[in-house]
C-alpha cells in the first residue's frame, strides 16, 4: 500500500459529539424532519449504503423506509439529507478513502474483575 510513517501520524478517525452537529452539513435530521428514533435509524441506515457504494440510491431509501415504518413520500426528504452530507468535510474524506469500514464488529476477551464487567 505504500504506507510511511507520516501516515501513521495522521489520525484515521473522526469524533464528534452529536450536539455539536447542529447546524452543520453532516446530514444531521432538521427539526422539519425529526421523526424518532425510525427517522434517525433511516438515515442511519441510509448512510451505511452509501458509504458502501450503492448504485441504487432511491431504491435503497424506499426499501429502508419500508422497512422503518416510514412512507415512502419521505424520499425527497432522506435525499435532500444525503446531498448535504455529501457537501460535508467528513463525505470528501470518506470518498477519497480506498477502504472503507462501516459497522466494524469487535470483541474484547473480559475476565472477571475487569474494570468494564465490575
Amino acid at each position: 500500500m505504500g504506507w510511511d510513517l507520516a501516515d501513521a501520524a495522521r489520525p484515521a478517525f473522526l469524533s464528534v459529539a452529536p450536539s455539536n452537529l447542529k447546524g452543520s452539513h453532516l446530514g444531521v435530521a432538521s427539526p422539519e424532519s425529526s421523526g424518532g428514533m425510525a427517522w434517525e435509524r433511516v438515515i442511519h441506515q441510509v448512510f451505511e449504503q452509501l458509504v458502501k457504494g450503492t448504485n441504487e440510491l432511491n431504491a435503497v431509501i424506499l426499501a429502508i423506509l419500508s422497512e422503518n415504518n416510514r412512507p415512502a413520500e419521505k424520499l425527497d426528504e432522506v435525499r435532500k439529507v444525503v446531498e448535504e452530507f455529501k457537501l460535508s468535510e467528513l463525505w470528501q474524506r470518506l470518498s477519497r478513502s480506498e477502504l472503507k469500514l462501516s459497522e466494524v464488529s469487535f470483541a474484547i476477551k473480559l475476565e472477571k474483575g475487569d474494570l468494564l464487567i465490575r
